[in-house]
């Protein structure tokens, strides 16, 4: 039976939206972002955008151009691209440059222009491209976010870590307790609580509690049984995307860890581990009724 459709008004921007929708909607106002990319921590309001965003990290790329064979990872972007070869292009009149979109072609006009119409509302600083600003409101983050955590825990002024590496500029944020290094401060922000033993995020199943949102994400697949990251070669499905990488290894016959000693090499660091014991002699599984001692725990539970 077709589910019947009710539409109803936001009470907060006033648009028409579907009413079994609603709360994805309200997200554009509250900025909750569920739906959070396990590679780098960048949150996303609805699942299929953070899918989309994936394809960054695991240079999946379906979409592909039936007149040149280049690959994209979003249909727009084919779409964009395809202007090219129909002759769809707007120029600048003022140094020549092409663009596929005529808003692009405007906001690349006021570059020549001289106008600063984007401001920030924190300083009032003006600036002619939307990324000029995005970069420069990391000043006022970095400011902020200073004046919560003491001087000892974050610094973007030396170029060099405690442990003598260079910071990479587009990682100013640093942990003093570990050297790790982090592009925003809210990252960093959630980072701190592994040291401190803050945990905000508990599984409404089981009452476990994580420092980091996305831990309870992955926690909670134990749960709900999720596995949303699928072999497009045998169709097996996992709940990791660190899980699915090593799985394509067994249709790759990719075998990135080698043992310094014989050379033989393998798909994941636990079977060289493993491996390693060979040669070092550890046993460290031991029965408890007869005290032998096994290199792997699956020998011992079949001994």
């Amino acid at each position: 039976m077709t589910k019947h459709v009710h539409y109803i008004s936001c009470r907060v921007c006033g648009k028409t939206i579907n009413y079994y929708k609603q709360e994805r909607h309200n997200r554009t106002h509250t900025g909750i972002r569920p739906h959070v990319c396990m590679d780098c921590g960048k949150g996303f309001s609805r699942a299929d955008i953070l899918r989309i965003h994936e394809r960054i990290h695991s240079g999946v790329q379906p979409y592909e151009c039936t007149e040149c064979g280049e690959r994209f990872a979003r249909n727009d972007l084919l779409s964009e691209h395809m202007r090219l070869h129909r002759g769809e292009i707007f120029t600048c009149t003022d140094c020549g440059k092409t663009f596929t979109r005529a808003e692009r072609l405007r906001s690349h006009a006021i570059v020549h222009s001289g106008e600063k119409n984007l401001e920030c509302l924190l300083c009032g600083c003006c600036f002619t491209r939307a990324d000029s600003l995005k970069t420069h409101m990391k000043v006022h983050d970095a400011e902020s976010f200073s004046n919560c955590i003491d001087d000892h825990a974050l610094t973007t002024v030396s170029s060099v870590l405690d442990d003598g590496r260079t910071r990479h500029p587009r990682a100013p944020y640093v942990c003093h307790t570990c050297n790790r290094t982090f592009p925003l401060a809210c990252r960093l922000r959630a980072h701190l609580r592994i040291h401190s033993g803050e945990k905000d995020f508990t599984c409404a199943v089981c009452g476990k509690q994580f420092a980091l949102a996305y831990r309870l994400l992955l926690h909670m697949r134990i749960h709900t049984g999720e596995k949303p990251y699928q072999c497009a070669m045998c169709s097996k499905s996992f709940s990791r995307r660190h899980n699915l990488k090593q799985h394509m290894r067994s249709h790759t016959g990719e075998k990135p860890y080698g043992c310094d000693i014989c050379g033989k090499r393998y798909t994941q660091t636990k079977t060289l581990k493993e491996h390693m014991r060979v040669h070092t002699g550890e046993r460290p599984f031991e029965c408890l009724t007869c005290g032998k001692k096994f290199t792997r725990i699956d020998n011992l539970k079949v001994s």
